[in-house]
């Protein structure tokens, strides 16, 4: 397991953060060099039950909880076959510390594997013990709890590593948006997609070991506070979906696809 810490920063600071923290950091090497500032889009699909049980735990902030979520990159037009690979993922958080377990899938065959089940015959990789026993805890919890997605989650993402400290990770998410009760099929969809966070971006500090003396001095010298950010959290309330008038939302989740 590592350390995240989270902060919610005012838009208008983003680049002030920006050359704080360039002396320390290189861009992720998995960041693509086509893009402005070598950034990608993030693309989550968030599942739920009925109750919200994944919701209650994070605002009554249970200290271990988890998140059933599927995951892509970037816009299907960016793919020669339009059939990338996207990630099934269950991420556990206790305290301040993260573990995720993730397995992958082809994108036109997502729908089928949610449907059958059938880890081996659409799962990439399903024949590695690892790969198989990720992605059957992903459908354990799905069919548990029969969950349902119940907003996806949009973002652009500048992603760096520190010079020193290779296992210190630094994320900008920002222009975060997203979509009430999509289908499964809508995980690339850009319209449609509401702006979530209106005057701030989010920053994520991934590390395990020590926290590094010049992050904290940046952090004190931009005044930032820690903060319990969820992005699943905040997109729902967004669309205040627990507010009286919109409570039928939440029976009419039917179908998963």
């Amino acid at each position: 397991m590592r350390n995240e810490f989270k902060y919610l920063v005012p838009n208008e600071r983003l680049d002030d953060l920006r050359k704080a923290i360039a002396a320390f950091l290189n861009t992720d090497p998995n960041s693509p060099e086509h893009t402005w500032r070598h950034q990608y889009t993030v693309r989550s699909i968030y599942f739920d039950n009925i109750s919200f049980d994944y919701y209650w735990e994070k605002r009554h902030g249970i200290k271990t909880r988890k998140k059933i979520r599927v995951r892509g990159y970037n816009n299907l037009e960016d793919y020669p076959d339009r059939n990338p690979r996207v990630f099934l993922e269950v991420k556990r958080k206790e305290i301040d510390f993260i573990d995720k377990n993730r397995s992958k899938v082809y994108w036109n065959d997502l729908e089928l594997l949610l449907r059958t089940g059938d880890v081996e015959k659409y799962v990439i990789d399903s024949s590695i013990p690892e790969v198989h026993d990720e992605a059957s805890r992903f459908l354990y919890h799905y069919k548990r709890k029969n969950l349902r997605p119940v907003v996806s989650v949009v973002y652009e993402r500048e992603a760096f590593f520190s010079k020193f400290d290779p296992n210190f990770r630094v994320s900008i998410d920002k222009n975060i948006r997203s979509l009430l009760f999509p289908k499964v099929n809508q995980l690339f969809l850009n319209n449609g997609l509401e702006v979530s966070f209106h005057n701030d971006f989010v920053l994520e500090l991934k590390f395990s070991g020590s926290f590094p003396a010049w992050m904290s001095d940046v952090l004190f010298k931009h005044k930032l506070t820690r903060q319990a950010v969820s992005k699943y959290k905040i997109s729902l309330d967004s669309h205040r979906i627990f507010k009286t008038k919109e409570r039928l939302k939440i029976y009419g989740m039917g179908n998963v696809l």
